[in-house]
């Protein structure tokens, strides 16, 4: 059973969120029933079974979830921030980086940052550029440099910075 439990979770809560008829109910499920969630692949694959969402709702739930203290729920607050990488307001993001210790968070971090930076290379750049030495920027870095989306000189831009 302890093997399985995530799975079932997982299967649990995309059940849950299909059965939902607009995504604010799916929201309002979520911020019942995230608490459940002990791992990763869980917070990973909801964005998948949601309806389509406009940035405020996302901001919204954001803004009442990235300082939560269940680490899976802080995670899924940036893994849902995947969905609008593509909107300039997502840079708006940066402010509320937690800098997290906590690996699993950190990790949604670089993973947003780096999906941002596809389209906005140099926000992203000048955001690292202020880290200094911290694990997220390294982690973004590196996320960067596997991605297939970025090109050869991008990646050494941005390897650039691990130096600084």
């Amino acid at each position: 059973r302890s093997t399985l439990f995530p799975y079932t979770t997982l299967f649990r809560s995309s059940i849950g969120l299909k059965r939902c008829k607009t995504i604010e109910e799916q929201l309002v499920f979520l911020d019942k029933n995230i608490k459940y969630a002990k791992s990763w692949a869980i917070t990973d694959t909801i964005n998948h079974s949601l309806k389509k969402c406009s940035f405020d709702l996302f901001w919204e739930f954001f803004l009442s979830h990235y300082q939560n203290e269940h680490i899976y729920i802080r995670r899924f607050s940036y893994i849902f921030g995947l969905m609008f990488y593509k909107d300039k307001r997502i840079l708006t993001i940066f402010d509320y980086l937690s800098e997290s210790d906590e690996y699993m968070v950190m990790m949604a971090e670089a993973w947003l940052l780096s999906s941002i930076a596809i389209e906005y290379p140099q926000q992203v750049f000048e955001l690292l550029k202020k880290l200094g030495d911290q694990k997220l920027k390294l982690k973004t870095i590196s996320k960067i440099c596997d991605s297939l989306r970025f090109s050869d000189a991008q990646k050494e831009h941005f390897k650039s910075l691990r130096s600084n």
